[in-house]
């Protein structure tokens, strides 16, 4: 499963529009556009904060082998295409504001 597709399901786990998941992420709508799209690959740094807010591996980002499912309102990760899935239950509780806030200050929606 390629990256854009899992930040893609994170975002549907989450119930947010792309340009709120961007908000969240400090990104504009524009990006995460072309991340669901695959033109671009987020860096590091956006998938590090991605995986701290949903407690999932970075390896799973990475990894062609493993997948992250939106299935009965949870995120289920797999490591095996043929079955063996653990599930990942998002917190959704934690935004942007549990971020230093000398760090928010730099940083405005962009749309």
């Amino acid at each position: 499963m390629l990256v854009s597709s899992k930040i893609h399901n994170v975002r549907l786990s989450m119930h947010l529009d792309q340009k709120r998941f961007g908000t969240h992420f400090r990104q504009s709508l524009k990006t995460i556009q072309n991340w669901e799209n695959g033109y671009v690959i987020p860096t590091r740094v956006d998938l590090t904060n991605i995986s701290r807010y949903t407690r999932i591996a970075l390896d799973v980002f990475f990894d062609k082998n493993k997948s992250i499912e939106y299935a009965g309102g949870k995120l289920v990760v797999s490591d095996d295409p043929n079955g063996a899935k653990e599930e990942q239950v998002i917190k959704t509780d934690t935004v942007l504001e549990d971020y230093p806030p000398e760090d928010n200050a730099r940083y405005q929606e962009r749309d």
